[in-house]
């Protein structure tokens, strides 16, 4: 009698398909859009860098001036920057938030430059980053930070900001979450 099927042979095309329904599920979809179009508003971008991989979630999609919220980070390097801006098929988005857990439990960090576009950095957002040393926010924009976002950074020494009411948003999240660092 002859096999119909080797299910040894059918075992890594099963897994290949399943691995593609995982990030269409965790992305939230398939995009399909003409290059140089700002996805839509929801969409997560994902992008790679040296040893590390960042994920954005588009917060507007306006043709003039799209933007996005740095959600989530991946990887094993130390030394993380959230860029300013953030290209993706011919298109440029403003990175404007650091969401709510984005950096959360990312051990790996001893550095983090935040963007200088960042307006908004979530709650939670750098919690139990037991090896963060240096915080650098060079963004005269920023306008909140979220509850928790310093909680557990036991090794944070030092955080380097550009304008007063920057630094004092610093000051009573570190305050809030009884660290000693320095804040500048």
């Amino acid at each position: 009698m002859k096999k119909i099927f080797s299910l040894r042979k059918l075992i890594p095309g099963l897994l290949a398909a399943l691995a593609v329904v995982i990030l269409i599920a965790f992305s939230g979809g398939i995009a399909v859009h003409a290059a140089g179009t700002p996805l839509k508003k929801g969409t997560r971008i994902f992008t790679c860098y040296e040893s590390y991989r960042m994920v954005y979630k588009v917060t507007s999609s306006s043709k003039k001036n799209p933007e996005v919220s740095c959600v989530a980070t991946y990887g094993f390097q130390q030394h993380i920057e959230v860029p300013a801006k953030v290209k993706y098929n011919g298109v440029k988005y403003k990175v404007t938030a650091i969401g709510k857990n984005a950096f959360r439990g990312y051990s790996p960090a001893t550095s983090i430059t935040i963007g200088k576009n960042v307006t908004t950095i979530g709650d939670n957002a750098f919690k139990n980053c037991n090896n963060l040393e240096l915080l650098k926010c060079p963004s005269r924009v920023l306008e909140s930070l979220g509850s928790g976002a310093l909680e557990g950074c036991e090794a944070l020494n030092l955080i380097i900001t550009k304008t007063d009411d920057v630094q004092d948003m610093f000051k009573a999240a570190v305050k809030n979450a009884g660290l000693n660092v320095q804040v500048r």
